[in-house]
């Protein structure tokens, strides 16, 4: 795959310059369709991707810091004065 714009979510879109692996249907003997995400997992060997910063914050919001118990909330990319 190479300069491809990867929807994972309505507001989390990352740029893919180039990646390297395979892609496995979700359900045996299924194939995979580009358009439906949970059709396959992506087994990458080596990537390049570019993710903007509000992409990077939903992400770190909404997958990495999203447990109740999690030390570190609500984190954004704008610099406090």
């Amino acid at each position: 795959m190479k300069n491809v714009a990867y929807h994972f979510s309505q507001s989390i879109i990352v740029r893919i310059v180039r990646l390297q692996g395979t892609l496995a249907p979700t359900r045996p003997g299924s194939i995979v369709v580009f358009d439906d995400k949970n059709s396959f997992k992506i087994n990458l060997t080596s990537a390049e991707i570019g993710v903007g910063c509000d992409a990077l914050q939903e992400v770190m919001n909404q997958h990495v810091f999203s447990a109740p118990d999690a030390p570190i909330k609500n984190v954004n990319d704008r610099s406090e004065e």
